[in-house]
């Protein structure tokens, strides 16, 4: 440390400098040369004596008598006043000799106190560096350092142990819903119960974010892992009252087991998140142990993505258009705009292989717009060609929905093709609405003040469709199959469909009923006054063509 900094914030030379300046501008004496200087100085004093001292007295006094008394006592003088000068010199090295030793060991002194602030600051610095300042948990960089001891004795010794990968489900809902210092409190509450729940040979981490990991020494106990996050679970799997507001809290876990998963920290935390990965993908809340065939499925998974990329860029993808029917009628009131994908080595890959993986990587925003795109240009060709008039629906992913440009970008298509807002459907499901409500809301609310109509698709498979149905700015409820499946073959099911049906009339809103397959489901739907209708019965998704030659003539 070159500088320091006093307590007014001025930058001051340290210790080691100014004893470095002080050396430099007072100690430059040594012995030799401090010799020399006295024995030069007394011998040219000597010299001065001997020449003038008589040339002095002999222009001061004529007098033989004075003249004598001074030439007996000149010696005398000159030891006294050489002693005198003499003494002055040694006087001044020694002084300065002593100055600068207290200078020097005041500086040592300071320089001492520096040294213990250093290595102070060091160990706080090291603390720092290993802890996770929201929990006081170890951080990323301790654990792995810990792993890496651990797989170094146990390699040894022949032992193994786990690590666990603990992702909390959903936590972004508790931070957009009550804020970030809400959610901070839930993850030290979280940190604190982890740790809470291990034994002192255990560690547990904070790695970031919401994510949490745990080293088990297994000591031949296999199922002690499965222990720990069932107590863990006990302890958290609870209504958790945050701000007023009530979350219930699950996590998804991964766990790789040392040796079998891997020799290496990198590779225990890849396959762990690959393991904690297919947990989320499949249905969260649960843990699951590293596979062969996880990282398989991953590959296939990762390839996949990839294959999408280039679907985007090469314009491999297709559109179909499933009719819609006023029921009353079976004449053809709209069409379903529906992707398709023809891989050119795959062949056909349905929207439910590649459309999660879309929202997954991001691309689903570029894929949404290119739907949208060609939708409207098939819309167009349709009125120019003179065909009878029918809305077309097209679907917006969730992922889209929170897509700050979604709107600018429907108003651009719309003024781009001359497609009439009013001719225009847009489906939502309440799954995506769910996952930022005010957000989507506002969103919707804004299409429809461009004079767009807004459809809530798969209703009746949500988490609270009914409470919704008042809240959002819909225009058309599309029923699930599921229900239009079952009708006529259970009692409640037909009930349910009824007062859904008679529900959204009510409130003022149109509804479609999907899947249907039946000339007995359609005639059914129509007796309770179904608005319109769409499934196989009337026709499978097919290509614009097959709808100008089946359905406008």
């Amino acid at each position: 440390m070159e500088n320091t900094t006093n307590k007014q914030g001025r930058s001051k030379p340290s210790a080691i400098s100014r004893i470095k300046t002080y050396y430099l501008a007072h100690m430059k004496y040594n012995p030799s040369a401090t010799t020399i200087k006295i024995s030069l100085l007394y011998f040219v004093f000597g010299i001065l004596w001997i020449v003038f001292s008589g040339k002095i007295i002999y222009m001061i006094s004529d007098d033989i008598r004075i003249i004598r008394n001074f030439e007996f006592y000149k010696g005398s003088f000159f030891v006294i006043l050489s002693t005198g000068v003499i003494s002055i010199l040694i006087y001044q090295g020694v002084s300065n000799y002593e100055k600068a030793k207290v200078k020097i060991h005041e500086n040592l002194l300071d320089l001492n106190e520096s040294h213990k602030e250093t290595i102070r600051l060091k160990e706080e610095l090291k603390i720092l560096a290993c802890t996770d300042t929201l929990t006081s948990m170890p951080n990323k960089f301790a654990f792995e350092n810990r792993m890496e001891q651990l797989i170094d004795e146990n390699m040894k010794t022949g032992t193994s142990f786990a690590f666990l990968y603990l992702d909390i489900d959903n936590f972004k809902h508790i931070n957009d819903t009550v804020g970030h210092d809400a959610g901070d409190f839930f993850l030290v509450e979280f940190g604190q119960r982890l740790t809470e729940s291990l034994s002192d040979y255990d560690i547990s981490a904070r790695i970031g974010g919401d994510e949490f990991a745990v080293l088990l020494q297994l000591d031949g106990n296999k199922s002690k892992a499965e222990n720990i996050l069932n107590e863990l679970a006990a302890k958290l799997r609870r209504i958790w009252v945050i701000n007023e507001h009530e979350f219930f809290i699950t996590f998804s876990v991964g766990l790789t087991v040392f040796p079998r998963d891997g020799i290496t920290t990198l590779k225990l935390l890849q396959n762990a998140d690959l393991a904690m990965y297919s947990v989320k993908e499949t249905s969260k809340d649960n843990y699951s142990y590293y596979s062969y065939e996880i990282e398989t499925t991953n590959r296939k998974r990762i390839a996949m993505i990839n294959s999408l990329r280039m679907a985007v860029i090469n314009k491999e993808f297709s559109l179909l258009y499933q009719p819609i029917t006023t029921l009353t009628t079976d004449t053809i009131c709209g069409v379903e705009a529906l992707i398709r994908w023809n891989h050119p080595v795959s062949g056909f890959i349905p929207p439910s292989d590649f459309i999660p993986l879309a929202e997954e990587s991001g691309l689903i925003t570029e894929i949404d717009k290119w739907v949208l795109s060609e939708a409207l240009k098939q819309k167009k060709i349709w009125e120019d060609s003179g065909y009878p008039p029918i809305k077309i629906s097209i679907n917006i992913s969730g992922h889209s929905l929170r897509w700050k440009g979604l709107a600018s970008e429907i108003r651009q298509q719309l003024d781009i093709t001359g497609v009439k807002p009013s001719e225009v459907l847009f489906e939502v499901t309440e799954t995506s609405l769910i996952e930022d409500m005010d957000t989507s809301v506002e969103l919707l609310k804004s299409l429809r003040d461009m004079g767009v109509r807004i459809a809530l698709d798969d209703f009746g498979i949500g988490y609270s469709s009914l409470t919704y149905l008042k809240k959002l700015p819909i225009d058309i409820v599309k029923l699930d199959r599921s229900f239009v499946n079952e009708i006529t073959n259970q009692e409640h099911t037909d009930i349910i469909v009824e007062t859904i049906i008679r529900l959204a009339h009510d409130l003022d809103l149109k509804i479609t009923a999907e899947g249907i397959e039946t000339s007995n489901q359609r005639q059914y739907l129509a007796n309770l006054l179904c608005d319109f209708g769409q499934g196989y019965y009337y026709s499978k998704p097919v290509t614009s063509k097959a709808i100008e030659n089946t359905w406008f003539h």
